[in-house]
């Protein structure tokens, strides 16, 4: 895990770097949105009550007219509760989660075109759809609960883990305002590849797969070669 995470740091700073020269511009952004997650310890939709705030910053290097290289650190909570499942047995069953996660991200997005919807002034603003997907690593300690009732007392399960590696895919829009400035709204879902995001498997549902999710708005400013 030391590795990994070290790894993606010295990725972020050497993205960062004066001296790397990937494209036209780069930009700097603050992430503000919501987490929520998707395993044992949630129905098969989204339950709006476990979103919780999340928050961030990204690097962006702009390679391309069309491809971007996001770099990224989100910070967010996941949780479940059986006490909000629909189900009889799941009520019963009484688990319980809550867990903050970290995600080093980098993502490549594609923006296939760009559509001007207003027109006004020196500049044109234009709302520019977008897709994207990488490889992230996902830092997050499940600690669930059960009813002391439970004998023997389920966890923590013998295969519990605190590190994962993630695969994204999602859509965005960027709301271009003005040649240094851009607002993105994005949504995007996290695969771990493991069913110990939320520290159940075994006593679960261990034939599926947990995933998360980050979806917010973020401030961008973008430095061009020509303000360097």
């Amino acid at each position: 895990m030391r590795i990994a995470f070290f790894t993606a740091l010295n990725m972020f700073f050497i993205l960062l770097s004066p001296g790397t020269s990937w494209g036209q511009d780069y930009e700097i952004g603050l992430f503000v949105g919501g987490s929520n997650y998707q395993g044992d310890l949630a129905d098969e939709v989204i339950q709006l009550v476990e979103t919780h705030m999340a928050y961030g910053a990204i690097l962006r290097l702009n390679v391309a007219p069309k491809i971007s290289i996001n770099t990224h650190v989100y910070f967010g909570t996941i949780s479940g509760n059986d006490a909000n499942s629909g189900l009889p047995s799941r009520r019963a069953r009484g688990f319980s989660f809550s867990a903050p996660l970290t995600e080093l991200g980098l993502n490549v997005e594609w923006t296939p075109f760009k559509s001007p919807y207003r027109r006004y002034g020196p500049y044109h603003p234009t709302i520019q759809p977008f897709l994207f997907s990488g490889l992230g690593l996902t830092l997050c300690a499940a600690h669930p609960t059960a009813p002391v009732t439970d004998v023997p007392y389920p966890f923590p399960e013998a295969g519990s883990r605190t590190y994962f590696i993630n695969m994204p895919a999602g859509i965005g829009l960027k709301f271009k305002l003005a040649e240094q400035y851009s607002v993105n709204l994005e949504l995007g879902y996290r695969y771990v590849f493991s069913d110990y995001l939320d520290g159940v498997s075994v006593a679960g549902n261990p034939r599926n797969k947990d995933w998360y999710i980050f979806g917010g708005i973020s401030f961008n400013y973008c430095f061009s070669d020509s303000q360097r």
